[in-house]
């Protein structure tokens, strides 16, 4: 019996900007506050999709929670 494991996708700043239509700056910014997790490999900052799922949930739970709406 043979399991397979998901890959996983990976982004880079600049993919994840454009997929949100923000800026890098923007991306930047939330990986510094530690808003959107990250994964160093080679010297370059990925973004998994698994992450990047995690904080749009996030930011609209929030969202939606300042607008009063549930």
């Amino acid at each position: 019996m043979s399991s397979t494991v998901p890959i996983e996708q990976y982004w880079t700043t600049k993919e994840v900007a454009a997929r949100l239509k923000c800026s890098k700056d923007s991306v930047k910014r939330w990986l510094g506050n530690g808003s959107l997790k990250k994964t160093k490999a080679g010297g370059n900052t990925l973004i998994s999709e698994t992450n990047l799922q995690d904080f749009l949930k996030r930011s609209t739970e929030k969202a939606s929670l300042q607008r009063g709406v549930r």
